[in-house]
């Protein structure tokens, strides 16, 4: 029931329009990265399972669109955050389908959108890369997703960005003391975990250890 109920979503996507730069309210891209996380876990899942190509150029046609935005919406950070996360299940998940010219649209829209703008904000400490609360593993999460995944094509940068994201995180662990309560509540605590899961599983499958 689960997969059908999966597949069906990622059929819907396979004639669905090219994500486009939008900002519904204004200030947050957000709706749009939070689309380009789920075509690409339902698409990327799905060709997993079934070899068909389609879902394949399906997930293609976004992984280019957004590759060519001028950027993700560095004002609103989560918005770069979750578009890097997108990106990279993409490009991991079609590692074998994509061409080498295409792997190379997505790395340099990555860089250009997401891992530039994250240096920046390490360098000069922006209020997110300390903070103690579900921004922290959702921001300096979804760009480790991106420099595991793409780090056959990063060079200096990306080892300088993961180098300086570690001792942010450590910000983080604290408020899970005493209990593994969580002071925003429990939709937040789902948001962290799944966050940070995820960039221990991501750590481990690429370098063996989670660190």
């Amino acid at each position: 029931q689960w997969y059908d109920k999966l597949k069906t979503e990622a059929d819907s996507y396979l004639d669905a329009y090219a994500l486009y730069f939008t900002k519904p309210d204004g200030i947050r891209l957000l709706s749009v990265s939070n689309l380009m996380v789920s075509r690409m876990w339902a698409l990327g899942f799905v060709y997993k399972m079934t070899g068909d190509t389609r879902y394949a150029e399906a997930a293609w046609r976004d992984l280019e669109a957004v590759s060519k935005f001028n950027d993700w919406n560095p004002s609103h950070y989560l918005d770069v955050t979750t578009m890097s996360h997108g990106v990279a299940m993409g490009y991991s998940w079609f590692y074998d389908y994509l061409t080498d010219e295409q792997k190379d649209i997505i790395v340099k829209g990555f860089v250009k959108c997401g891992l530039t703008s994250y240096i920046n904000a390490l360098d000069k400490r922006e209020w997110w890369t300390i903070v103690n609360s579900n921004w922290n593993p959702w921001c300096h999460g979804g760009l480790v997703s991106g420099i595991v995944a793409m780090s056959d094509r990063l060079g200096d940068d990306a080892k300088y960005a993961l180098d300086r994201a570690f001792p942010y995180m450590e910000y983080l662990y604290p408020e899970f003391v005493p209990d593994g309560a969580w002071a925003e509540g429990t939709a937040y605590h789902a948001t962290t975990l799944n966050y940070i899961s995820e960039w221990c599983e991501n750590l481990k499958l690429a370098t063996g250890k989670d660190y």
